[in-house]
């Protein structure tokens, strides 16, 4: 593992610190919308107390919410919506939560989102 850490990181496993997850997010990686999309609930509250945006955007301009109706992790949904996740949100063509749980079948989180 050590290997495919950058110098920065090996110190801070080294020091056995806790990462700075807002430094260590980029453009190119987001931690919440990993521990999102894989289910991690308990993991996902951890990132949120220590201050990570939950309505962070990667850089396709999707927030991790968007990813989780797409994956249909509806367990994750709801805990992102109840970490205050912008459940208005929309991607660059207009579409909304509502067109991506219809358009994948996410049939519980269809009958949520028209509540």
């Amino acid at each position: 593992v050590e290997l495919m850490l950058n110098p920065e990181e090996r110190a801070i496993l080294q020091k056995n610190e806790a990462p700075d997850l807002k430094k260590l997010a980029s453009p190119k990686w987001i931690p919440l919308h990993t521990l999102a999309t894989s289910g991690q609930i308990l993991l996902i509250d951890d990132v949120l107390k220590h201050g990570v945006d939950v309505n962070s955007v990667d850089k396709h301009g999707l927030t991790a919410l968007q990813k989780v109706v797409l994956c249909k992790r509806e367990a994750v949904v709801n805990r992102l919506l109840k970490r205050g996740a912008n459940l208005h949100v929309r991607d660059k063509d207009g579409a909304t939560l509502l067109h991506y749980a219809v358009l994948v079948g996410a049939l519980q989180t269809v009958k949520f989102l028209k509540l």
